[in-house]
Formats: C-alpha cells, sequence, structure tokens
C-alpha cells in the first residue's frame, strides 16, 4: 500500500530543467566555450544529474568556479521572474493532503536554502510536505540510493510503501534501486531505455494529475478493500437473485467479473491466460475425447463423482497430488467416476476448454462435450434467434452495468460475449447434468472446487437430488482468498458453495468470511507423510534457502529477495514459482546474482525443495504451511500487504517469524542458528486413509461427519 509520495524536484515539480538549459546557454556564449549547440548538450549529459562534472570533463580548460558563478548569476536572474509549476501539481498535492498520504522531497539541489528558493519562486507551499531533504543530506549522490533510503528512513516506511515520482535515468535508478516503486514522468532529460523503462513501475507521458490513477491502482491492488467492497456490492445489490432472461446467472460469473475488475484497476496483468490452448493439442486423450459421445448410462453405477481440477505438473502434465491418498482409499471402497475439470476461460480461439489433462487416473471424463453443445445453441440463437440472442445480451449487459458504474470500469466486448455463453451453458446442460446424477443414482459430489460453470450445474443438480457436496482443500481460505469463498451475509444458503470442506491443514482456513452453514471435517497431512518418505534420501542444505512466490506479489518479494541475496551471500536462494505463474515477468530480475535460482513450476514439486532447504520466506502461500510440516524456519515479510492474509492463521506458531526488512532475517539468523520449529500439532494433524474414510462415511450416512 502506498502510504507516502516522495517527489524530485527539478522537472517534476516545478518546470526548471528549461531555465536551467537557457541559463547554461548564456553562460557557455557568454564565456565563450566552444559548445555548438548548448541546449542539446545540457539535456543529453546534465539535466537530471546533480552536478556538471560530465561538462568539466569534456571541457578540461574550462574554470569551474567562474563558470558556476556566470551560471548561477544567469539562472537567478530568471528565476527572479517566476518558476512556471508543473501541470497537475496543485491537484496531485491536494490528493495526497486528502488521503492522508505523507509528501516528502528527495532533490540533488545542493542545499535546503536554495530549493526552498525553487518552491517560493514556484509558488509552492514548503510547509504542505512532511520533508524535505536535499544534496548536502547524503553522501553519495543520485544514482545511489542513498536520498531515498534517507527519506524512507526518516518517514519510517519501507521503500515498497512508497511512490517517487522523477523524471531522469540517475533519479530513477536511484529510486528503483532503494526498492521504492516508482513511475517516471517524461520531461526533458533523456531516459535510457533499456535501464529505466524496463524496471520503473510506470512510465507517464501525461501530467502529474494522473498520477492519482496510479496510486489509487496501487492501494486498491494492494490492499483487499477491493475484494471487501466487491462482497457487499454484490450484497447491496441482490446480484445472487438477479436474473438474466430467467437465469441466475451471477454465481456463473461471478469469479471472472471479479478478476477482470482487479486486472483492470491494477493494470496488471490478465488472470487468465489463453495460450494454454495449444498444450491442449499436443495431448493423446484429445482422440480419446473426440471419439467419446458422453452420456448417463456410462456412470449408472458410480456412487461418488470426483470433479478434479489439476494444477500441478508431472512429466510435463498437469495433474492434482496432494489427494491422491484420499482417491485411492475412496476407490477401494465406493464405485468412483473422475471427472476433469481444470480452469479453463471463453475464448474463441481455443476450440476446447479443458486445457489439462489429468494422467494418473484411469477413468477419464471430459465436460468438453457439453461445451460443445452450449456453441452450438449459441449459433442456432445467432442465425436463427437473433432478436432473443440480442434480449439475452442486453440482459447480461444490464448486469453488468450495475459493476461498471459502481467501480468505474469497462468491460470488454470479449467478455461479454464470455458471459453471455454462460447462458447459453447453463441453458443447454442443466438438465443432462442433472439426470446424470440421477441416473447415476449418485450418493456424493466430491470436488476440487473452483466455481466453474460444470462444477456449479454439478452442486446444483446435488442440492435438488439432496446428495452432499464436499470439498477437498487445495489452498489457504484466509480472510480475504479465495473470492469465490468469500460472502457479505454468513446467514445466507448459498446453493453454489459446497456444504462440506476437508481441511488440508489446522491453519488452511479462517471462517470470517465462509458461510455459517458450510460443515468443516479435518483431512490432514497424509499425502504430506507419503511425500516426505519418498524423500527421505534428500539431503539438507544449511546454506540454502526457499523462496515461496506468489502470483500478486512478484516486485516486492524480488526486491525483498535481492537485498537478502547481497546480505547473504554464502546461501543459495530457491525461488520457487507458483504452479500459475509465468516466468516471462523474471527474465530481467537478480541480473547479476549467482546465488538466486529460479526455478520453474514445472521442474521439482515444492516438498523436494522443502526437504532440501534449511529455511523459507514467502508473504502467504499454503507451501509455507507446507514448509512447517518439514520443520523450516518460517520468514514472512509483514511490510508486503498480503501478509495479511497469512497472519491470523500462523501468528503465534513457533518457528514463523514476521519480519519487515531482510536485515531481520540476517540477525534472526545469526542469532539463532539452526532454528528448532518444534510441535507441528497445532498446524497438522496425524492423518490415515481409515480417519478420511470415517469422514465420508459420516457425510454419506447423516450428511454431516465429525465437524471440525
Amino acid at each position: 500500500m502506498i502510504k507516502a509520495i516522495i517527489f524530485d524536484l527539478d522537472g517534476v515539480l516545478i518546470d526548471s530543467e528549461k531555465l536551467n538549459a537557457i541559463a547554461f546557454e548564456q553562460a557557455i556564449d557568454l564565456l565563450k566555450i566552444d559548445l555548438i549547440d548548448a541546449k542539446e548538450y545540457f539535456y543529453k549529459n546534465i539535466a537530471g544529474k546533480c552536478n556538471r562534472q560530465k561538462f568539466y570533463s569534456d571541457f578540461v580548460n574550462v574554470n569551474s568556479r567562474k563558470f558556476e558563478k556566470t551560471y548561477f548569476d544567469f539562472l537567478d536572474k530568471l528565476y527572479s521572474c517566476g518558476i512556471p509549476q508543473k501541470a497537475g501539481v496543485d491537484e496531485l498535492i491536494n490528493f495526497c493532503l486528502e488521503c492522508k498520504l505523507k509528501i516528502a522531497i528527495a532533490s540533488m539541489t545542493m542545499n535546503k536554502e536554495r530549493l526552498m528558493l525553487k518552491l517560493k519562486k514556484a509558488n509552492i507551499d514548503a510547509k504542505l510536505f512532511d520533508l524535505i531533504v536535499c544534496a548536502d543530506s547524503v553522501v553519495k549522490p543520485k544514482p545511489a540510493p542513498d536520498i531515498y533510503l534517507k527519506v524512507c528512513g526518516e518517514l519510517n516506511l519501507s521503500p515498497m510503501d512508497t511512490l517517487v515520482i522523477e523524471d531522469s535515468n540517475v533519479g530513477s535508478l536511484a529510486a528503483i534501486t532503494a526498492g521504492c516503486n516508482t513511475v517516471i514522468i517524461k520531461d526533458v532529460a533523456v531516459l535510457d531505455e533499456d535501464t529505466i523503462l524496463h524496471t520503473a513501475s510506470y512510465i507517464n507521458a501525461g501530467s502529474l494529475a494522473d498520477v492519482i490513477s496510479i496510486i489509487k491502482k496501487f492501494n486498491l491492488i494492494n490492499t483487499d478493500q477491493l475484494r471487501r467492497d466487491f462482497i457487499k456490492f454484490e450484497a447491496d445489490h441482490q446480484l445472487y437473485d438477479y436474473k438474466c432472461c430467467g437465469e441466475l446467472l451471477w454465481p456463473y460469473i461471478r469469479w471472472i467479473a471479479f478478476h477482470y475488475l482487479n486486472d483492470h484497476i491494477s493494470n496488471g496483468t490478465a488472470h487468465f491466460k489463453h495460450h494454454y490452448g495449444d498444450l491442449r493439442k499436443d495431448f493423446w486423450l484429445m482422440d480419446y475425447h473426440e471419439n467419446y459421445n458422453l452420456t448417463a448410462d456410462k456412470y449408472k453405477s458410480s456412487e461418488i463423482f470426483f470433479i478434479n481440477a489439476p494444477r500441478r505438473t508431472f512429466n510435463g502434465k498437469y495433474y492434482s497430488s496432494d489427494f491422491d491418498c484420499i482417491i485411492n482409499a475412496l476407490r477401494q471402497n465406493y464405485r468412483l467416476s473422475i471427472f476433469e475439470e481444470p480452469m479453463y476461460y471463453w475464448v474463441d480461439q481455443i476450440k476446447y476448454g479443458h486445457l489439462m489433462p489429468c494422467v494418473n487416473y484411469d477413468i477419464l471424463v471430459f465436460l468438453d462435450q457439453l461445451e460443445n453443445d452450449a456453441i452450438n445453441l449459441r449459433d442456432q440463437y445467432l442465425n436463427k434467434n437473433p432478436d432473443v440472442y440480442s434480449k439475452i445480451t442486453k440482459s447480461v449487459k444490464s448486469l453488468l452495468s450495475l459493476i461498471e458504474s459502481h467501480f468505474g470500469i469497462k468491460y470488454s466486448d470479449n467478455y461479454i460475449r464470455d458471459f453471455v455463453m454462460e447462458w447459453f451453458y447453463i441453458k443447454k446442460n442443466r438438465k443432462v447434468i442433472f439426470n446424470m446424477l440421477k441416473k447415476s443414482k449418485c450418493k456424493m459430489l466430491l470436488m476440487y472446487y473452483v466455481p466453474t460453470h460444470a462444477n456449479l450445474l454439478f452442486i446444483k443438480a446435488a442440492n435438488k437430488l439432496s446428495v452432499p457436496t464436499v470439498e477437498l482443500q487445495h489452498g489457504i481460505y484466509s480472510d480475504y482468498e479465495p473470492i469465490f469463498h468469500q460472502v457479505y451475509d454468513r446467514n445466507r444458503d448459498y446453493w453454489h458453495l459446497p456444504k462440506h470442506i476437508i481441511l488440508y491443514g489446522l491453519r488452511t482456513i479462517n471462517r470470517q468470511q465462509l458461510p455459517q452453514n458450510i460443515k468443516l471435517h479435518v483431512g490432514g497431512k497424509l499425502y504430506l507423510e507419503q511425500r516426505s518418505i519418498e524423500l527421505k534420501n534428500v539431503k539438507k542444505n544449511q546454506k540454502q534457502i526457499l523462496v515461496v512466490s506468489q502470483l500478486d506479489i512478484k516486485r516486492p518479494l524480488c526486491v525483498f529477495v535481492e537485498k537478502l541475496a547481497k546480505l547473504l551471500p554464502d546461501y543459495t536462494f530457491i525461488y520457487k514459482l507458483h504452479p500459475l505463474e509465468e516466468e516471462d515477468y523474471y527474465h530481467n530480475v537478480f541480473i547479476g546474482l549467482n546465488n538466486v535460482k529460479l526455478v520453474k513450476a514445472t521442474e521439482k514439486d515444492i516438498y523436494y525443495y522443502h526437504v532440501e532447504s534449511a529455511l523459507q520466506i514467502g508473504v502467504y502461500s499454503t507451501g509455507l504451511l507446507e514448509g512447517l510440516y518439514f520443520h523450516l524456519p518460517t520468514f514472512i515479510i509483514k511490510t508486503i500487504e498480503q501478509s495479511n492474509r497469512i497472519s491470523n492463521l500462523v501468528s503465534n506458531v513457533h518457528g514463523v517469524y514476521f519480519v519487515q526488512k531482510p536485515e531481520d532475517v540476517v540477525q534472526i539468523i545469526n542469532q539463532n542458528g539452526n532454528i528448532d520449529v518444534g510441535n507441528i500439532s497445532g498446524v497438522w494433524t496425524k492423518c490415515s486413509e481409515n480417519s478420511i474414510m470415517k469422514i465420508i462415511d459420516g457425510i454419506l450416512k447423516q450428511n454431516q461427519g465429525e465437524v471440525y
């Protein structure tokens, strides 16, 4: 979260660089120095820098003392007529004051007296600023990070909680090196695109007023206020009861609608990646699907339907292994049918929606046929009933307009088509899935819960048939994550959510925003026990630190790890990417740091590195809790906003340390040596196939089971 704005002065708050160039040119002319285009030279070599050493190196015969006096005499005459403000100064400063953001100036102006003169001539009130730091307050000038580190220190803020506004190469490098979020306002200085434009948080060619939207985006995406606003908004507007041409569409589009909103406001990367569609074509299972006609008769003897949502990789293919033990136990006791329902997204260029086939189960059923049927129905409406299709589209737009007007966004035409497609999917396949469950006489619907339309239709059918719906938890459910489990009215019965959750661990869920009627059961660490046995021969490296990444904390985590890696050069850092994380972002990260190794999601699983490493660092992740099972001392970076998603789950767990800066980690390591995590019974509980079956049997017999 941005808590302070730090301004450079020249070229950012005041339009002084043009005056400086004029004074420089006048001094060159008066002293008859052989420089053909003095202004061009100034903008290329002097503008944005703290001194004119480059000039004196290029013109060694120039008397520097005489030139400085001449230059400042001309400059003072120009300043006496007033210094123009940069556009948007008053608007941005007023916004900061209204939002109670601290504001500071970090300028390479030689001293505070001269800086105050500049502010006065620009009609900017110096008293508005919480802090002003000049060149004479630091040993090393920009591009060294000293001046920004000094400002952050005196404001008592982490650099990650600040936003610096710069206009030059040296200033931007100083801010970026200090770890501050950095906005570049293009002024007169020539920017080095290779070193600046690819590392700054934002490049803004407009005015300072445009920075207001950037601050809003930072603070909305870096806090979880957007989630809370969204949940309250949908309750206030009764979106769960909103019908689009007769269909209750909201539960089907809620998750995607939120992520579009989230991505739009944050100006970040789209949550759904379309290129996985090409991977889908590579699997031999495609032939299996194309020659198979989905019918309910195939499953008439199934007692339990399991809908799998793979997100890990094995030999280049995706699968979910966390609950293999449970599935194997179920197979021995019940007739089980397994469906594959990974995360996907409606896009025209992907022919098949389910992108990542499960490879470790022998019963594989694709739901693609249902999607194809829905597409055919949509095409029929487009060709034969265009008026009805238009009416459906208008109804969907009406629903989305409520979100657009409240949050100030605009859903793209592609998204609107996707949401309309959901309507046809529901219309076409509701009865198909209902009849499938009814004919099979299914006794339980088991799933990794992801709110895709197939999952929701299965849940809807199960509810009508009084079939218990059970989720196998595969990640942390905190106050803020995931969005599809959060509700505003906890006393309402939400048909689209499973009625039971089998927990992965004792500390992996927070009930504060879960509906009251969801029953929780402790599943335990059966998979972790098996994995630890499989990895018993892996040797621990006492000088290896595991970094557990997440999708939405890339930059601040990288900044933290980069500094820590420099402080601990004898340690190797294994930077483990999240299974859904793209590696493209990291191409220009950790350059020159030989002790940081980036590990892709497709390489060895995180548990291998848990066993191999001596410590782990992260912000929030199931992987951090799993690391505690392997007795890894755990450092959680509390200065990164998302740490609040896990802090209340592990705040009193022995061996967990909340740190603010890299130096804290070094201090704890030096003070404690080999840290003993101790008893993990408060995080993980003993589990067996028998205990799992006891939970399943209890739910089947009484639709309750042993409740946690």
